[in-house]
């Protein structure tokens, strides 16, 4: 359930922090990334229609001067869609913004000026304010769109950091939860293998030993016995049996309960492990009969520790 439940607040705060990456990016494509494209496009649209300007300024063809008119007119055009981006996702100052767009009006006016002097040859007048008004315009028009691409790439550096450090927030935050799973799951299994390993104990216990007495019972002194026999007939040692029971044993189940005659069996256990050899094998062969096998022990020596 701990594993389960920390799953799911990863999950949460990982969908979180995604959020608040996308959240970022968002920003990042709706406000600096299209500002800074647009101000250079409007910068460059300003250069070519001041180069356009001067070359009117200068021009006596005809035709020249009809396709330079187009030019700049297209030039005028694009700078105009150029602000409207620009003025639909800055962050900054906005009066720059409308600084800049009242000083293009101004390029508009001059340009209104400049081309009935050129149609007229004219072209001394129309230079002259292409080359000091035009300039004049082009420096303040300049350094306001400088702004704006500064401030837009300044802009796009801060939401680069800040993704940066929540993307960095969520590797750490994924790291630590990670090892913290890891940490329980690895707990989690070592637990398991003790109940296991104490379980597949206690089973073997129960396969083995009688449950009461803790003695081996029947079936495993059949295996413990043959191996004896075996070891005995190889090294041609003694091997003697040893077969008792409690007398009376029912009259004591009678008068005093079960549970008394219990602890008999049990204190009757005690006693035959304290007296015997480690090496000898005593069994509970069921009810109050036990077995003692005794290797390397005679038939004499048998019977007087049987009579002890």
């Amino acid at each position: 359930m701990i594993i389960v439940a920390l799953v799911i607040g990863f999950g949460f705060l990982a969908v979180s922090q995604i959020k608040q990456l996308n959240k970022l990016a968002e920003y990042f494509y709706e406000h600096p990334f299209p500002v800074s494209n647009a101000a250079a496009e409007f910068r460059s649209d300003i250069a070519q229609m001041r180069i356009h300007m001067l070359r009117l300024a200068q021009s006596t063809n005809p035709t020249h001067i009809n396709r330079l008119v187009e030019d700049v007119a297209v030039n005028n055009a694009n700078a105009k869609r150029q602000l409207i981006l620009i003025q639909n996702g800055f962050l900054g100052d906005m009066s720059r913004v409308k600084k800049t767009s009242s000083i293009l009006a101004e390029w508009e006016s001059l340009r209104s000026k400049i081309i009935p002097l050129v149609h007229a040859n004219n072209n001394k007048q129309a230079i002259n304010l292409a080359v000091t008004q035009g300039s004049d315009i082009y420096g303040r028009i300049s350094e306001h769109i400088n702004y704006v691409s500064d401030f837009a790439h300044n802009k796009a550096l801060q939401f680069e950091r800040e993704a940066h450090v929540e993307s960095r927030f969520m590797i750490n935050n994924l790291f630590w939860i990670m090892s913290l799973i890891v940490s329980l799951v690895i707990a989690t299994g070592v637990y398991v293998m003790r109940l296991l390993f104490r379980h597949n104990q206690k089973m073997e216990r129960e396969a083995h030993f009688d449950a009461l007495t803790g003695l081996l019972n029947r079936q495993q002194f059949y295996v413990l016995s043959e191996q004896a026999m075996k070891h005995a007939d190889r090294y041609q040692d003694p091997l003697t049996a040893i077969v008792l029971d409690i007398d009376h044993f029912k009259k004591i189940n009678d008068s005093y309960g079960h549970n008394v005659g219990d602890e008999v069996l049990r204190r009757l256990s005690d006693v035959l492990q304290k007296l015997l050899r480690k090496s000898d094998i005593i069994c509970r062969w069921g009810g109050e009969e036990f077995v003692v096998l005794m290797p390397k022990v005679g038939q004499e020596e048998a019977f007087n520790i049987a009579h002890a």
